[in-house]
Formats: structure tokens, sequence, C-alpha cells
């Protein structure tokens, strides 16, 4: 059987093309910009409300599942002692969260014994987590307890109007300066 597309739907279709085109493009360099810039909402903002899990700790064990154990997909399962709990948890809880064995893959990675702040979507349906806004949701912590920003938490601080007179520049913010942002929006919220 050959089946014949009217004009009508060819010349839409056409019509439509610059659009799509348009399109495409444009997404590649909309990915590049900060999640904050390109979305219009503070990063503190972003970061809490999206939150399920925010807390500081510490790596304590990590394990993989290879697909078919459970649910059929791969999974890192990473194992926490929790130092400083602001949402979900609680101050010296073990706290286990899986990700998706993917995430581990393209480069989301942890070590036993390594020290971070993570702001953590709910768990969904799988029982699977990830950072929000994935690198922007997490933070490594440096000597001292002192917050370290990479290269898109500058992007995303020098974005946002709320924080870039106060951190503008920085690479490495108070443990106190910074649990009272997450904490102030918290309390907005």
């Amino acid at each position: 059987m050959h089946f014949v597309l009217p004009k009508v739907s060819i010349l839409r279709a056409a019509m439509s093309l610059p659009v799509l085109v348009v399109a495409l493009t444009s997404a590649p360099a909309a990915q590049n910009r900060p999640i904050a810039g390109r979305i219009g909402v503070p990063i503190f903002q972003k970061l809490t409300r999206n939150s399920g899990y925010i807390f500081s700790g510490t790596v304590t064990s990590i394990s993989r599942s290879e697909p078919g154990s459970q649910n059929n997909i791969g999974t890192t399962k990473i194992t926490f002692h929790v130092e400083h709990a602001f949402r979900g948890v609680q101050t010296g809880e073990t706290l286990i969260i899986r990700e998706w064995a993917g995430l581990w893959e393209s480069g989301e990675r942890y070590r036993v014994g390594e020290r971070v702040m993570l702001f953590l979507f709910t768990p969904g349906k799988l029982g699977l987590t990830s950072p929000v806004g994935l690198e922007l949701g997490r933070f490594q912590l440096g000597p001292y307890g002192r917050i370290l920003l990479n290269k898109e938490h500058v992007a995303a601080i020098s974005a946002d109007p709320a924080l870039a007179g106060r951190w503008q520049g920085k690479t490495q913010i108070s443990w106190k300066e910074f649990s009272r942002g997450i904490r102030g929006e918290i309390q907005e919220y």
C-alpha cells in the first residue's frame, strides 16, 4: 500500500522547518549557560526548593549494583555519615542513597573519605536520586570545612543578584556564611 501526504501537510512541515532549526541550534548554547542564569532563579532558591535532602557529610562506602539485580538498571549505592543536616536527614545519621550508574560513568563520582555538601532530589519511583542541577548541587568541603566552589558554582553565583555582591569572584566560602544562605532560603520557602 502506498500512502501520499496531502499538499497542506507538506506545506505546514516546510513552514515549521525554520522554527525547528532555530530550536535545535540554540539548545547547545543554552546548555552551556549556568542553570541559575538560564532560568532566572537564584542558585540557593533553586537548590533548596528542589531538594529533598540537604546536608554535608563524609562518604563512608560505595558499592555498585549491575543491571538485572534491581529494577533492571545499574546503580551505585553511596553511604554518608551526615555531619550537618538541613533537610530530610538528621545530624549523625547514616544516609544511603542510590544513583543511576550512568551518572557514575559520566563523571559523577564520590570517594570514600570525601567530604561534600549535597542538595539531592527526593528519590523517585526507582529509589534513585542525584544532585539538583548536577554539579550545582554538589560542593566539595575543603580544609577547615570551607565550601569550595567549582567553575559552575562561580558562574551561577555571578548570575545570582542576591549572591553576586557578596561572593563574586570567590572560590571558597566559609561554612558559617554558606549555611546562613541555605537556612535563609529554607525559612523563606
